[in-house]
């Protein structure tokens, strides 16, 4: 009994050692570190609208003039367009009122609704064609016959430019191109902004 009491003795001993050695050849590593995360905002708004022009019978027939509306991300306008070669435009511009650089969605960075059937390609009426021009811009993919869309697509913080938005009426037709009745067009042009990467 003493020889096992003498290997009980001898066998914690020697666990006790090999974990005093263990700890004594151990080592822990640490990361500290502290981030800072600065305060930010995204906000691309319409911050005015002017230079609008009239050419053709539509002077008479503006019903409401482009207006911003009061959250700024809207610009509102009501016009009749009479007879072939009555137009309208503006200036309208945009602004990144944030402290993040801004850029059309790539993905999807203009939707023009109301120009077409609902659910289609058919344009209701093709002699109406709209406009947004952005005069820094030369080139432009986003071109078709009806719709004539030229934006830069980057709008950097605290930046602002304008874009040049118009409706008109074709005279570029023949008597048979003429609506027999009237026609109303609820446009809606989205322009689409992300942070920019």
């Amino acid at each position: 009994m003493k020889r096992t009491s003498k290997y009980f003795v001898l066998g914690i001993l020697l666990v006790m050692g090999i974990s005093l050695g263990y700890a004594l050849i151990s080592s822990t590593l640490t990361i500290n570190g502290t981030a800072s995360v600065k305060s930010n905002t995204f906000s691309v708004i319409w911050s005015k609208v002017e230079d609008e022009t009239i050419t053709g019978s539509v002077g008479k027939e503006i019903i409401s003039p482009a207006t911003i509306s009061a959250d700024k991300t809207t610009i509102n306008f009501s016009v009749k367009l009479d007879k072939p070669g009555d137009a309208y435009q503006f200036k309208a511009y945009r602004k990144n009122a944030g402290s993040i650089d801004a850029t059309l969605d790539s993905t999807n960075p203009v939707e023009v609704v109301g120009m077409y059937d609902l659910g289609t390609t058919t344009l209701k009426y093709d002699k109406i064609f709209l406009s947004i021009l952005d005069p820094t811009q030369t080139s432009n993919p986003n071109t078709n016959i009806y719709h004539n869309l030229t934006l830069a697509p980057d709008l950097l913080a605290n930046k602002e430019n304008y874009v040049v938005v118009k409706l008109e009426y074709t005279d570029d037709l023949e008597a048979s191109d003429l609506l027999a009745e009237n026609l109303t067009l609820d446009l809606s042009i989205k322009l689409n902004y992300v942070q920019k990467k």
